[in-house]
C-alpha cells in the first residue's frame, strides 16, 4: 500500500518492536511508526532487503535500520526516494543509524 501508520503497544515483556520497510522502496510511499501513549518499547525500522536509510543526511548499511531510544510518543515517517532508498523523519523522540554507507 502506499502508506501505514503502526502505533506500537509495547508491555512489560516486549522492549523491543521490530518492523521492516518493504522492499523495494517506492518513490512517495509513506509509512510513519509511533509509541503509543505511556509505551516506551524501542522502535526498529529495518530498510529491507538491499534498502538504504537516510537520517539526518547520513545512510544506513544496506538493510540497515533507524531506531529510537524507549521513550513513550516517539514519532517518524520513512519515505520512499527512489528504489532502494527511504528518507527517516523523525519528528519525536531520539532516533540513531546503524553505522552505513
Amino acid at each position: 500500500s502506499k502508506a501505514g501508520y503502526f502505533i506500537s503497544n509495547p508491555t512489560a515483556a516486549e522492549a523491543q518492536f521490530n518492523f521492516t520497510l518493504p522492499t523495494p522502496a517506492v518513490a512517495g510511499y509513506q509509512y510513519c511508526f509511533a509509541n503509543g501513549a505511556t509505551k516506551t518499547g524501542v522502535l526498529r525500522i529495518n530498510g529491507g532487503t538491499s534498502n538504504y536509510i537516510d537520517l539526518d543526511g547520513t545512510l544506513s548499511a544496506s538493510a540497515g535500520y533507524v531506531a529510537a531510544t524507549a521513550v513513550a510518543g516517539n514519532f517518524g515517517c520513512a519515505i520512499g526516494v527512489d528504489g532502494t532508498h527511504y528518507k527517516f523523519l523523525p519528528t519525536k523522540g531520539t532516533w540513531t543509524r546503524d553505522s552505513g554507507g
